[in-house]
């Protein structure tokens, strides 16, 4: 048995949003007082102080964000311009047990259709607005 394995390559546009008030920037910014902070988020606001600039703080003191997937665009789905390649899969071969070999395959076919089911369910819930 060979598996034929199928890519697409998609632009995806996937959004994720977070709540940042002045307990997540006590943990992001552990040295910092109670004015600095309130300080900090207003530099935030105003645009002083980089997005980036808070996701790199935060990483260096450990303290780990919780997006919320807030939207996906999978516009290539849905206008077309993606790319397919086409490869071979995994093929398991036992010489001295062609039982085996043909086990093997069977189930791992069984295990990449559950796979794929799965992506499609979690595809199809709807997203938070």
């Amino acid at each position: 048995m060979v598996t034929l394995v199928k890519h697409e390559w998609h632009q995806v546009d996937s959004q994720f949003e977070i709540e940042l008030d002045e307990s997540l920037l006590s943990e992001i910014y552990p040295d910092l007082d109670e004015d600095e902070i309130t300080e900090k988020l207003a530099q935030i606001e105003s645009g002083e102080v980089s997005v980036e600039e808070i996701v790199e703080a935060a990483y260096d003191n450990n303290v780990d964000l919780e997006w919320d997937r807030t939207y996906d665009d999978w516009w290539t789905d849905r206008k077309g311009g993606y790319e397919v390649t086409y490869e071979l899969g995994e093929v398991f071969e036992y010489e001295d047990n062609p039982e085996r070999t043909l086990e093997l395959n069977e189930a791992l076919e069984e295990l990449k259709a559950e796979f794929h089911r799965l992506l499609v369910e979690e595809e199809d819930k709807p997203t938070k607005d």
